[in-house]
């Protein structure tokens, strides 16, 4: 079972981001990721599902794990917390994170706009 507990924000959020062993989210379907985007931006060690939404920006052992079964789920977490990772991978999570910043995204949409507008 599992405990949503609602909205958080502040050091109590930023505490269970950055404090964590790993952030382990095995969402079947996600919208845009915003949580998994939060946990990269807390160089946070990132086991996911490999589902659709993730491709062209999560890449398995490059920026987080992937999985699709709870037994890889249980070697990746395993792998986490027996240190066996490569550590670039949290700096290539927060840089992921960084390259999606609402500064960079919104260059990006106004680029876009600009050249529809000609």
């Amino acid at each position: 079972n599992v405990r949503l507990p609602g909205y958080l924000k502040g050091p109590g959020f930023e505490g269970a981001f950055s404090g964590a062993d790993a952030f382990f989210f095995p969402s079947l379907e996600e919208t845009e990721g915003i949580v998994v985007l939060e946990a990269l931006a807390s160089q946070q060690r990132i086991v996911v599902r490999d589902i659709g939404v993730y491709q062209g920006w999560l890449k398995h052992e490059h920026n987080c794990l992937m999985g699709t079964t709870n037994s890889e789920f249980v070697h990746h977490l395993k792998t986490i917390l027996e240190d066996q990772f490569d550590k670039n991978m949290i700096i290539n999570a927060y840089e992921t994170a960084a390259s999606k910043s609402l500064d960079k995204i919104g260059l990006q949409l106004k680029t876009i706009y600009e050249s529809l507008c000609q």
